[in-house]
């Protein structure tokens, strides 16, 4: 396989900066994917089974970056992005015997498309020197294609969140020996096992959603002397 990438970047001036980049990657299959065998999840309380069928898949990548400095430790950039996919890779599942067991399959085809703002900034501006600020947000739309005369519908693709937030804000005092950092994360509700789609809609199994959840982590480091924290 052959993986071309191009990255070109345009200085506007010392802070203003604009970046275009193409680039082609694979996601091969992991053995436990391929392996045609069954196996017990003991988190997922289900069975899964490996799909010797199963293809790579090749993704195609463009991005368009503007990028501003401020200042040589703050950075403000927002995007914008496409995504291709050839035969994705994604989980899915079926009835065995009363009880559901889950596989990896192939779609035909997949797209992504969205937007991304990335911002690092000091707090001095607000009398708050020894604080800065991190912040990382997305939105994205993706579609599945399928073969023609496919009964599948349009929908998302497994595991792909429509948007998600990442934010922090850091504290640090050299003297005083204190770094401390409180961190925010969530995603928006996404698929994670795709269901079966049927001929008539009301006898499909339906697919599984994981749910939007708000994540918040606190962290307080104190240095003891010169050796310990």
């Amino acid at each position: 396989d052959i993986f071309p990438s191009i990255n070109i970047g345009y200085t506007i001036n010392e802070k203003n900066m604009l970046r275009l980049a193409y680039g082609n990657s694979i996601n091969r299959p992991e053995f436990r994917e391929i392996a045609p065998y069954v196996y017990y999840d003991f988190e997922a309380f289900a069975f899964f089974e490996g799909n010797s069928k199963l293809k790579n898949s090749y993704i195609q990548n463009v991005d368009f970056r503007y990028e501003l400095y401020p200042s040589p430790n703050e950075t403000i950039s927002l995007s914008i992005f496409y995504k291709s996919f050839k035969n994705p890779i994604e989980l899915s599942y079926f009835e065995v015997g009363g009880q559901y067991q889950y596989t990896y399959t192939n779609a035909l085809s997949a797209q992504s498309i969205g937007t991304e703002i990335d911002i690092k900034k000091n707090l001095d501006f607000i009398k708050l020197p020894n604080f800065s600020l991190l912040l990382n947000g997305s939105l994205i739309q993706s579609n599945v294609f399928f073969a023609e005369g496919s009964v599948n519908r349009n929908r998302p693709m497994e595991g792909q969140s429509p948007y998600l937030v990442n934010a922090g804000l850091f504290y640090e005092n050299e003297e005083m020996g204190i770094n401390a950092s409180i961190l925010y994360n969530v995603i928006g509700k996404r698929i994670s096992a795709i269901g079966i789609t049927a001929q008539n809609s009301d006898e499909d199994i339906p697919d599984v959603y994981e749910m939007s959840r708000n994540i918040i982590d606190l962290s307080i480091n104190k240095s003891i002397g010169e050796s310990c924290t």
